[in-house]
């Protein structure tokens, strides 16, 4: 879960949000690292298949800001 001004963190309780505002995302841990560190770009992850997303299109497009 991320969330504006608040620690990132995981779990296994839906938050109930509007089903608008979720976006999903499929990536190893390790290549989400990768994005997090700026070792790998996220069009170059998208492009190779390596990180796949569906969700709200306007969200998804902020989704590698999330990681500065």
């Amino acid at each position: 879960m991320i969330e504006r001004d608040h620690e990132p963190y995981g779990g296994f309780e839906d938050p109930l949000l509007d089903q608008s505002r979720y976006i999903y995302i499929t990536v190893a841990i390790t290549v989400l690292m990768a994005l997090a560190h700026g070792t790998r770009r996220w069009a170059d992850a998208l492009a190779d298949g390596s990180i796949m997303t569906s969700g709200d299109p306007d969200l998804l497009k902020q989704l590698p800001d999330w990681f500065h």
